[in-house]
């Protein structure tokens, strides 16, 4: 029997596995799974529910047995089609990194893995416009000049990428994955498809299960409520939507995206003080990251700039002071000097050297020069916020030539350790 019915799940809808498996042992009644196709976001995903469905399947006293379903993840499927019928061969996304790396004719690491993950974002995000089309686009849009001409740069440097890619007949897991469409259509029929996972999908693995699903015999699809895969209902498709029910009385948490880590933390702080403000206690209120050693050291200092108590606990030898210290100054070394990190460092008690006016104004001055990374842009300060700002006092400038001093002191020493000769003399640099 074909069906094809998505399942809406609000927050505390319990035992939403149970309803899919459920579904599944009425479409194979003769405990042979072997035509379902269960479709899920990562691989240890895919491995949680098949202990899951196993537990489920033997927990009932008449199916000690069963033939499994087979299971893959997007790319794993695309990967398997492009494997058989595809064109080029694939290379991984290390490969591609070094490709960006001797297209850039220097030794920035970095920025070609900066480049590499915009090239991702990108074939996943803008699936109408080609590169070029891109271009003129940031050519209308940016009006600063220094900021047009790394981005249209950038977007150059992803150009000879695509152009030697397609002269050498290879491909990505982009292009694969976009290939994967056709090859879908033409190659693949399921009789049974499961979609489940799937919190925020991009525009082109959207693409791929909308085509998933018009190729299948019967599918069913488990969405978190007011996620994408829930909220678009797949419209150019013929589903069944049932809303499960859920037994929470409160409010549902929202979900709020920000185009940084750094925003993010923000938000979050503006939030915990509004708790503080309707009385929570600060020991009632449980804040969680999802890699501790990235967020704590900007943790604590937004915390700290809005007055929030907070007690951090250094879990793990990967979150504690000195080494997210050294990290940071790796990053700087390694990524040219964004701005989160070396605020890190330039704010950091680790380092006494640091002159003290420039530790207390770090944070507000490059807010002022709007600075995103690049130690050419930090270097600069003083200028920008002279040529941006109308008549300012005396004490000002003063202030902003000791900040600048302060900074150009703090690049050279960490600049410096980039001459040693070797890892014994760069360890003593550290």
């Amino acid at each position: 029997m074909n069906q094809k019915t998505l399942f809406i799940a609000p927050l505390g809808a319990r035992r939403k596995r149970e309803l899919i498996f459920n579904e599944l042992v009425s479409l194979c009644p003769e405990n042979d799974y072997s035509e379902v196709l269960y479709i899920g976001p990562n691989s240890s995903f895919l491995s949680s529910i098949k202990k899951l469905f196993y537990s489920y399947i033997t927990g009932q006293s008449n199916r000690s047995s069963y033939i499994p379903f087979h299971s893959a993840t997007i790319k794993q499927l695309g990967s398997d089609l492009y494997e058989t019928h595809g064109k080029y061969e694939v290379i991984s996304d290390e490969i591609r990194t070094l490709i960006l790396l001797n297209l850039l004719k220097e030794q920035n690491l970095g920025y070609a893995r900066l480049l590499s993950g915009l090239y991702n974002k990108i074939k996943h995000y803008m699936l109408d416009s080609s590169l070029t089309e891109t271009m003129n686009k940031l050519d209308q849009l940016i009006v600063e000049d220094k900021a047009k001409d790394r981005a249209i740069n950038a977007l150059k440097i992803l150009k000879a990428y695509e152009n030697l890619m397609h002269a050498k007949k290879l491909s990505d897991t982009e292009s694969m994955l976009k290939d994967s469409i056709p090859l879908i259509n033409e190659h693949l029929s399921p009789a049974i498809v499961v979609i489940d996972g799937f919190f925020d999908p991009t525009p082109l693995e959207m693409q791929i299960i909308r085509a998933i699903i018009n190729k299948s015999q019967s599918v069913l699809i488990l969405a978190e409520e007011n996620t994408p895969l829930a909220n678009k209902r797949i419209n150019d498709t013929q589903l069944t939507v049932t809303k499960l029910k859920s037994i929470l009385k409160r409010k549902t948490s929202g979900y709020y995206a920000y185009p940084s880590i750094e925003d993010e933390v923000d938000g979050i702080a503006k939030n915990v003080k509004k708790l503080l403000l309707d009385n929570k206690m600060p020991w009632d209120i449980t804040v969680s990251c999802p890699v501790l050693s990235k967020y704590l050291p900007m943790v604590k200092r937004v915390f700290k700039r809005h007055g929030i108590p907070i007690n951090a606990g250094e879990q793990t030898l990967s979150a504690t002071k000195p080494l997210i210290a050294i990290n940071e100054l790796l990053t700087c070394l390694d990524e040219n000097y964004p701005r989160s990190d070396f605020l890190s460092v330039l704010t950091s008690p680790l380092f006494p050297e640091i002159p003290s006016r420039t530790q207390e104004q770090a944070v507000s001055l490059s807010y002022s020069a709007g600075i995103i990374k690049g130690k050419e842009s930090w270097l600069a300060i003083e200028k920008t916020i002279m040529n941006e700002s109308g008549n300012i006092s005396d004490s000002y400038k003063q202030n902003l030539s000791e900040f600048q001093i302060g900074v150009k002191k703090v690049i050279d020493i960490i600049d410096n350790m980039n001459h040693a000769q070797n890892i014994t003399a760069y360890i003593d640099a550290f």
